[in-house]
């Protein structure tokens, strides 16, 4: 035992093992949080890709206006098929694997497109996959840049 107020001295040979463990820990935690970075960006764009495919199909449908009513009633309203196009366009933009369901309701007031799609990690910390979830709505658009007050009359649109 040594004297109160002095430290023993380790051996030659057992000099600087605490500097090796420190350096081996602090390595695998810089690679544990590289892996965490990496799995982010995944996630990341990933959502990104999600979300503008689900965006152009809600967009491409609420273009679809019903002329037939729009003309007789001066109201907006999507046309019947405006499903199906959301659809169509969901198929041609979703990254692969991607599954979009588009909705339309009876009364034709606007169109939900949602799209998701699992992804898979590195990191299997918290599972060893996601699913990555993106929705929009699109209302029925007219593609005038001034308010009219009466559609029917040309003269009305400033």
């Amino acid at each position: 035992m040594s004297p109160r107020g002095t430290f023993a001295i380790a051996p030659h040979n057992q000099r600087g093992q605490t500097l090796l463990v420190f350096a081996l820990c602090a390595g695998f935690l810089m690679l544990g949080l590289l892996a965490l970075v990496g799995d982010d960006a995944i996630l990341q764009v990933r959502y990104n890709r999600i979300d503008e495919a689900s965006v152009l199909a809600a967009q491409a449908a609420s273009s679809d206006i019903d002329v037939a009513v729009f003309i007789s009633n001066h109201r907006l309203q999507l046309a019947g098929d405006a499903g199906q196009v959301c659809a169509d366009v969901a198929r041609l933009n979703e990254p692969q694997g991607a599954q979009t369901s588009c909705y339309l309701p009876p009364d034709r007031s606007y169109v939900r497109a949602d799209t998701s799609d699992r992804t898979s990690f590195f990191l299997r910390l918290f599972g060893s996959a996601f699913t990555v979830r993106a929705s929009h709505v699109g209302r029925p658009a007219y593609g005038l840049t001034h308010p009219c007050t009466n559609p029917a009359d040309p003269a009305t649109c400033a």
